[in-house]
Parts: C-alpha cells; structure tokens; sequence
C-alpha cells in the first residue's frame, strides 16, 4: 500500500513539475511576443511618420510645381496675345494701305 501511494506521489509530483515547465517556458513566450509586438509597433510608428512627411513634401512639391506651370502658362498666353495683337495691326495698316 505504501508503495502505491509512494508512486501516487511520484506521479502527481511529475505532472506539477512539468505543469510548472510548461507555465515557464509560456510566460517566457508571452514576454518575448510582447517585445516583438513594441518593437512591431514602434517600427509602425516610425513607418506612418515617414509616410507622412513624404506625403506632405510631395503634396508641397507638387503644389509648387503647379504654381510654376500656371505662371508659365500665363505668361505664354500673355506673349501670344502680344504677338496676336501686333499681328492684328500689321494686317490692318496694310488694309488701310492698300484702300488708301
């Protein structure tokens, strides 16, 4: 009898002692999980800031960049307009010419 109890023990002894290898190697698990999930959310954090300041300096880029073509534009449509109209005047003086 006291040697089933004695193996009784041994048993439930057994099953604590890997119960409590189990909760050890989750814990520690958890733990390096944990860490993974700050260093994945800090290196998140940083990706978005990144984003967003390329984002912003193309946004700038691009608006600069419109303001320059529209200058542009207008100036050419301002030197056509010029050409246009001294075009218009030497066609007209030379119709004067020619009627007078």
């Amino acid at each position: 009898m006291e040697t089933i109890i004695a193996f009784g023990w041994g048993v439930v002894t057994m099953f604590f002692i890997g119960m409590f290898v189990v909760v050890v190697q989750l814990k520690n698990q958890v733990k390096q999980l944990s860490l993974t999930n700050q260093n994945l959310e800090r290196y998140t954090s940083n990706l978005e800031r990144y984003i967003s300041d390329v984002s912003r300096k193309m946004e700038e880029s691009n608006s600069q960049l419109h303001q320059r073509v529209d200058g542009e534009v207008s100036d050419l449509q301002r030197q056509l307009d010029s050409r246009f109209d001294k075009f218009e005047n030497k066609i007209t003086n030379k119709k004067e010419i020619l009627k007078g």
